[in-house]
């Protein structure tokens, strides 16, 4: 089965939010979020630190937080395998900058503090 992001995702664990962010784009439930003048979708190349949305959002909307997350709902994955940025806030099996790992075929841990680890 081939790597799919699919949405909506779900967001079975966050330890805690970090708290609130304002949006400068529109967003969905696990979503990874760089701060670039004001709180956007992360790429594939984004250089910074993220974090991962805990609801839907839309521009100027404030909406929580995570440092980390356990997301399920990508779909093809290989258990104990790297996952990665990708664009629009979304997530690949390969390239980008690493930012979690898959625990299952549709489970993975995100931690996007690792950003920009390679």
């Amino acid at each position: 089965m081939a790597f799919v992001d699919n949405k909506p995702r779900t967001i079975n664990f966050s330890r805690e939010t970090v708290g609130k962010v304002l949006l400068a784009a529109d967003c969905v439930t696990g979503d990874l979020l760089a701060y670039n003048s004001g709180w956007k979708l992360a790429t594939a190349t984004t250089v910074t630190s993220c974090v991962v949305a805990c609801e839907d959002g839309v521009i100027g909307e404030t909406i929580n937080v995570t440092p980390f997350a356990l997301i399920k709902s990508i779909t093809g994955m290989t258990a104990g395998t790297a996952l990665y940025t990708a664009a629009a806030g979304a997530y690949q099996g390969s390239t980008g900058k690493r930012m979690g790992i898959s625990l299952s075929d549709n489970e993975a841990y995100v931690l996007p503090v690792l950003v920009p680890i390679t």
